[in-house]
């Protein structure tokens, strides 16, 4: 029986860390830019909803070209083209992610971090209203920030919408407990068959 908790305890403790779509958030919380002041130069840091935006320019802009990601309202961009943009959220949290994309077509990566250490990093291609979605479930309370790098060296600037966070800690994934129950179910089975 020693067994089986062994087992139950390690498939329990298993991460579900990986790329999810908006539908897997629990009780997503949205960061949008559409009650922001439309402002060519705003210094950065700038922060919003408690989450704080920088730029490797230090200017961050307020545009209303959400048309171009397929998405409604205003949107945040770095100053310049090759910009790297950091968001540090207000606390850690388990899910994160948000849309981008450009004017046209480009390339930008994206990053998930915790305190420590990089979770995820993607190089995604965008271009004219073809929009990306990304987001990073890391189960536990343990992103902190996100970090969008333009890659491509084209007189364009990334656009970023809809930062999506949720703090809800997902319960352990149905098919790992089922999974786990006919293990138990198995192990002990087998031990009571060999006596």
């Amino acid at each position: 029986m020693k067994y089986c908790l062994i087992l139950f305890l390690c498939l329990s403790c298993t991460a579900n860390a990986s790329l999810i779509t908006l539908s897997d958030f629990i009780s997503p919380s949205v960061t949008d830019f559409d009650g922001e002041t439309l402002n060519s130069d705003i210094p950065a840091p700038f922060t919003v909803d408690g989450h704080t935006f920088t730029s490797q320019s230090g200017v961050v802009r307020i545009l209303s070209l959400s048309n171009f990601l397929g998405t409604t309202g205003r949107v945040l961009t770095p100053d310049s083209e090759l910009d790297v943009l950091t968001i540090t959220l207000a606390a850690p949290v388990a899910r994160a992610g948000l849309t981008f994309g450009s004017t046209r077509a480009q390339s930008n990566r994206i990053s998930f971090f915790n305190e420590t250490e990089l979770l995820f990093t993607e190089v995604v291609d965008t271009s004219l209203r073809n929009s990306a979605f990304r987001a990073w479930n890391a189960e536990t309370n343990d992103i902190t920030r996100i970090v969008i790098e333009d890659l491509t060296d084209n007189n364009q600037i990334f656009l970023i919408d809809d930062l999506v966070i949720d703090s809800v800690t997902a319960v352990n994934s149905p098919n790992l407990a089922t999974l786990s129950i006919f293990a138990c179910v198995f192990l002990f089975m087998r031990r009571f068959t060999n006596k």
